[in-house]
């Protein structure tokens, strides 16, 4: 991945609904390097780690915070970028690459 971390890349997300179909989640390529057009359904996961090497978005319904892993295999450390009040499950067409 790009620049994710060093405090910089920290948002939160307070209105953010997944059942509306206009509302997204955009991340920036330039800063999401692996992806270029859109997040696959193999890139996301809800659990608290990776647990696939393509696993680069990670959803902790428990603590609502989405985490970049770099690397997709936890052997990096994720990275907490947005809490997600409200929402416990997300699913790829939830997101929007620019």
């Amino acid at each position: 991945m790009g620049s994710l971390g060093a405090g910089g890349n920290w948002g939160y997300s307070v209105e953010y609904s997944p059942d509306l179909l206009s509302d997204k989640l955009v991340l920036d390529k330039t800063i999401f390097t692996r992806f270029t057009n859109s997040v696959q359904g193999s890139n996301l996961v809800m659990d608290t780690n990776a647990q696939n090497s393509d696993d680069y978005l990670i959803c902790d319904s428990n603590t609502q915070t989405l985490y970049c892993d770099a690397d997709g295999n936890a052997s990096e450390v994720k990275v907490a970028f947005v809490e997600l009040i409200g929402v416990n499950s997300l699913i790829s067409s939830d997101f929007s690459i620019i």
